[in-house]
């Protein structure tokens, strides 16, 4: 899908970015989509995993069923999922989907990964404290 001027560019953040700022992303993800450019997730989170509780969570349910918009695309760790550095793991699905810009608390170890633009949000246990 192009937008109108041809070009058409893909954006992804992660699970605990959305959620730190979801208020962002719900605004600009829409408009985004409007024009003709793809947004998704790539988040280090396993599809499925089992809870504090011991309590089956599928993510990927739970993700599409919060968000107030569709995804283009989501990519979560699944079962058959072995590399064992997160950050790698992101970088690769960045390329693999073209990401031109992505969202994440693990920016810093992402950038080692990538020459992709990757762009620092605070987790929740860093807002508001500089």
């Amino acid at each position: 899908m192009e937008n109108k001027e041809g070009n058409t560019i893909t954006i992804s953040f992660d699970w605990i970015s959305y959620q730190n700022y979801n208020p962002f992303f719900d605004l600009i993800v829409p408009l985004l989509q409007k024009e003709g450019h793809r947004v998704g997730i790539i988040a280090s989170l396993r599809d499925k995993e089992y809870s504090r509780q011991n309590v089956l969570i599928d993510n990927k349910e739970m993700i599409e069923n919060q968000l107030p918009f569709k995804l283009d695309f989501m990519f979560l760790w699944g079962e058959s999922e072995t590399i064992s550095n997160g950050a790698l793991w992101k970088a690769q699905k960045m390329d693999q989907e073209n990401v031109l810009f992505h969202f994440d608390v693990d920016a810093t170890d992402m950038k080692k990964m990538t020459e992709r633009w990757i762009f620092k949000t605070l987790d929740n246990t860093s807002i508001n404290k500089f």
